[in-house]
């Protein structure tokens, strides 16, 4: 691995391929790779720039490196200019919640960029205002866990809310700056809907856990009791837990259940983890996506194998309803003349001519009846032949 490269072979390489791979290929940080290109004048890529070229989406040309006329042109070193970078000033412990009177006005964030700073700001979205509305530090679970009921979703101590804002405003100040939007999301299976960051089409969820730490006493034996066998059984006392003060935020597209997650850590916080969430949220996006195209496809191919299947129980359906008809025509046909034949054999009696002078209007009655119902006299008034295909 070289030790120098110059601006226009950092150029190249941060528009062949991420940031973040362009940095683990060298051995640095990206967040240092995006500062030194900052201050080298190295053009980025912009927010969005490989999702929309893995989706086929049109993207800007690399463009053209700028002439520097301050001295002698910079090289970027993975081993001098690291150390030599001015590392943005954090807060003791990001851990801790930070006290309102310690809060200032809120700064611009530009993630994308590498370099940005954690929203400290007093107003925050609607969604996260609803989230916490309703917080209250004395209903909190036998893990120390405070529970929303509404917005995002978060499962944490009270202490740990104003981390928690502050953060789900940087990464909603980043994006929304983008042209992404704040909706709301209800998955068939539950109940409760969530607040969703819909960036280019696709749904984002954020949510927060903080895990819980058992206390120092171990168990004890708290009473006992004969059990049905003969045996005395002995109660534990409960276990009692606290929140353990450590949020894990994680990230998670709607179609897809895989989730990402950024956690506190001995080495990072959450906070110094929000450097990665643009590639997090773009490499999110497209598996979602992909998801979603193969979810239809299957869904396509199961309604095209509905249909045939469809076609085929129509098509014995209508060849048995054929059938029918033509059974039922021939038996009514049938009917039919032994009903002819009564006619006739009464027409032809004498005794009945010369008893009912007015025999002939009852044998024309009697023969349209039969005329009506007659399936062949129907087909030479128009009537569909019994049993053809329709």
């Amino acid at each position: 691995m070289r030790e120098k490269y110059s601006r226009q072979e950092i150029l190249d390489l941060i528009w062949s391929l991420p940031i973040s791979k362009v940095s683990s290929q060298l051995g640095v940080a990206d967040s240092a790779l995006s500062k030194w290109c900052s201050i080298a004048d190295v053009p980025k890529p912009p927010m969005g720039h490989w999702i929309k070229k893995e989706l086929g989406k049109p993207v800007p040309e690399k463009p053209l490196l700028h002439a520097w006329n301050d001295g002698d042109e910079p090289e970027f070193s993975t081993f001098d200019n690291l150390q030599k970078m001015e590392k943005p000033a954090k807060a003791k412990s990001l851990v801790k919640p930070i006290p309102a009177a310690e809060t200032v006005e809120a700064s611009d964030s530009s993630l994308a960029d590498g370099e940005f700073s954690i929203y400290q700001g007093r107003s925050f979205h609607p969604a996260i205002e609803e989230t916490f509305k309703d917080l209250d530090k004395s209903k909190t679970n036998r893990f120390g866990r405070w529970e929303s009921t509404f917005g995002f979703d978060a499962q944490i101590s009270p202490d740990n809310v104003p981390r928690a804002k502050r953060i789900l405003q940087t990464i909603l100040n980043m994006y929304l700056s983008k042209g992404a939007e704040v909706k709301n999301y209800q998955r068939w299976s539950n109940s409760r809907s969530r607040p969703v960051l819909v960036i280019d089409g696709e749904s984002i969820q954020f949510s927060f856990y903080e895990t819980a730490t058992r206390h120092i006493p171990p168990l004890r034996r708290q009473s006992s009791y004969m059990s049905y066998d003969g045996h005395r059984r002995a109660y534990m006392a409960s276990i009692n837990y606290t929140a353990s003060g450590k949020l894990e935020l994680k990230i998670s597209h709607v179609d897809p259940y895989s989730e990402r997650m950024l956690k506190d850590s001995s080495n990072k916080s959450v906070e110094e983890g929000l450097s990665a969430i643009s590639e997090i949220v773009s490499d999110l996006m497209v598996k979602g996506r992909a998801e979603r195209i193969e979810r239809e496809a299957r869904e396509l191919e199961r309604e095209r194998l509905r249909k045939i299947e469809q076609d085929k129980a129509d098509e014995i359906e209508r060849k048995k309803r054929q059938w029918q008809e033509l059974q039922e025509n021939a038996s009514e046909w049938a009917a039919l003349q032994e009903i002819r034949a009564f006619i006739n054999a009464v027409k032809a009696d004498r005794y009945f001519r010369k008893k009912h002078p007015d025999w002939r209007l009852w044998v024309s009655w009697a023969s349209d009846q039969v005329n009506r119902r007659d399936p062949i006299y129907k087909i030479r008034n128009g009537k569909a032949l019994p049993g053809a295909p329709i």
